[in-house]
């Protein structure tokens, strides 16, 4: 592998369309090949990722350090000189690897951008509890959709500004996820084990089936839509059991009325936003902004009023926010950008 072809790869990693020779070939020539030179070249890429995504400080993993740190004591006995980066606050590893590691972050960093069609990648975060082992995976506000596999074989999409935490307990009784956002579940059959996912005011039940749960902090109800299966919701008291199609409406707040059951749900409204899509059809104006706020990142100010007003509509994800405004704006809807603030007015 050359230069070149080590920052192609990089590309794939981080859109998740590499195979594990291509890894293990970049790897060989990242420990073995590479000079201080492409190293920095390679750090040059993670850098500009960096600033494109807002991709969080990641550190290279003790392992890789010691690895490093051996290959450029073997290129200072050959008298080349480690160039010095401040990509990494000081005390986190040495300055004369900092250019080397660099490339090591940029692979883990790339696990931040997943897509839909993405090869499972490391989790987030991994602990215990007790006797139960958790894992934590998330989606922060902004980034691309998220697909993981559990170690019991189901399969979660996350939607941005999201994260679920799974926890098998060790006495093999059942399989706990924590929701916090929006999630589509492909829960695989274990019938001696059911899989609940815990929301704010919630608890959804299934042995195994396809269900769609949005349960974000700022909207005021969390919505959880059955594909196929049965699956049981319960808040307080009540509960229901879904069929195919149905969506149960948990309010946040008490209203004398813990879940509201609807029937023919618009399953591709529902799911718009796995395709990378966000698709509205009358809603109104304020919940339509958070939608936009979360996928990109950015504050909404509306003005007094103008949040009731309706919107339909389909906005690709892939559209910059200017292409967004301008998509709102040719439904006479009086937006603009003030910074990081999208702002609504009358």
């Amino acid at each position: 592998m050359i230069v070149n072809e080590a920052r192609q790869f990089v590309a794939k990693f981080v859109s998740g369309e590499y195979d594990p020779e291509e890894y293990a070939a970049f790897l060989q020539w990242l420990e073995k090949d590479a000079t201080i030179d492409e190293l920095g070249n390679i750090a040059d890429e993670h850098e500009a990722l960096y600033e494109k995504w807002s991709l969080p400080t990641i550190g290279p993993t003790a392992e890789w350090v010691d690895q490093l740190e051996k290959r450029l004591d073997h290129m200072d006995q050959e008298g080349e000189q480690a160039p010095v980066k401040r990509l990494y606050p000081a005390g986190v590893v040495r300055k004369r690897v900092v250019v080397a590691a660099a490339s090591i972050v940029l692979l883990t960093a790339g696990a931040y951008l997943w897509y839909s069609h993405s090869v499972p990648k490391p989790p987030a975060v991994a602990g215990s509890k007790g006797n139960d082992l958790y894992t934590v995976y998330s989606v922060p506000r902004g980034g691309a959709q998220r697909e993981v596999l559990l170690a019991d074989g189901s399969k979660v999409w996350l939607n941005a500004a999201s994260s679920v935490k799974y926890t098998a307990d060790a006495a093999g009784h059942q399989r706990v996820i924590e929701l916090s956002g929006e999630a589509f579940f492909d829960v695989a059959k274990m019938a001696d084990m059911p899989f609940r996912v815990k929301v704010k005011g919630a608890d959804i039940e299934v042995l195994g089936t396809r269900f769609n749960v949005k349960a974000y902090d700022d909207e005021a109800v969390s919505r959880t839509t059955l594909v196929d299966g049965a699956i049981r919701v319960s808040s307080g008291v009540e509960a229901k059991v879904l069929q195919p199609g149905d969506q149960a409406e948990v309010p946040y707040m008490s209203s004398g009325v813990s879940i509201r059951l609807s029937h023919g749900a618009d399953l591709d409204n529902v799911l718009a936003w796995k395709n990378g899509d966000m698709e509205f059809n009358d809603d109104n104006l304020a919940s339509v902004m958070r939608e936009i706020s979360r996928c990109y990142n950015l504050d909404v100010k509306l003005e007094e009023g103008v949040g009731e007003k309706r919107f339909t509509g389909n906005l690709s994800r892939k559209s910059s926010i200017q292409q967004i405004i301008d998509q709102l704006r040719h439904q006479d809807i009086q937006v603009r950008l003030d910074e990081r603030t999208i702002v609504v007015t009358h």
